[in-house]
């Protein structure tokens, strides 16, 4: 029958489109993850960062009915539930919060990474690391190149930036697997840097 042929095509367009994603579970199959979102919008997503955040259905709970800014009120909370396709990650690490300067580095290239080592060093000051290798340095700027392999930083800081995130985009990345911060710390989450990987 005529509908039969048509829902064979959608589930032949949805493989191709989930095909090699890193979104998986532990047996390799798609994993469903959740966004948590509110405010009114008409918009199927909606996201003032650079980068589309999913994570497991309490963190997505969590973003729906407590804003990140104390000074917005959750109007129209919803969760979405989702799959998502992810091809190249920056990292594929569910475990593991921070992103070092040389996998950085070799995605964006070192110059590049300096530049953006030096614009989020607030995430680097207080940090053991800094503190125990790096305190003879006031500033990141200050730190030669050939010494920068030693330091990392909070991940979420930059995918959320859309400098950073067009530079991944310009080198071929789709988004980025990593842990959560804060609330979500610990948590998968998930990154993509464009509403068609949804």
């Amino acid at each position: 029958p005529r509908g039969d042929s048509k829902m064979l095509d959608t589930c032949i367009a949805f493989d191709d489109w989930i095909a090699d994603t890193c979104v998986v579970d532990e047996e390799g199959m798609p994993l469903r993850v959740y966004r948590g979102e509110h405010g009114d919008t008409h918009l199927p997503v909606h996201s003032r960062l650079a980068s589309i955040s999913f994570g497991t259905r309490e963190a997505a709970n969590a973003y729906a009915t407590n804003p990140n800014d104390t000074y917005d009120c959750a109007q129209n909370p919803r969760v979405m539930a989702a799959y998502l396709s992810i091809r190249k990650p920056l990292i594929n690490n569910p475990n593991d919060p921070f992103i070092d300067f040389p996998i950085l580095a070799s995605a964006i290239g070192a110059e590049n990474a300096r530049n953006v080592f030096v614009k989020f060093g607030d995430y680097l000051y207080n940090t053991d690391n800094w503190a125990s290798n790096f305190e003879m340095y006031e500033s990141v700027d200050q730190v030669p190149l050939n010494e920068m392999d030693g330091l990392y930083l909070d991940l979420y800081p930059l995918l959320d930036d859309p400098s950073v995130v067009a530079l991944l985009k310009a080198n071929g990345f789709d988004g980025a697997i990593h842990a959560g911060a804060g609330r979500t710390a610990r948590e998968p989450e998930y990154k993509v840097f464009s509403a068609d990987q949804i």
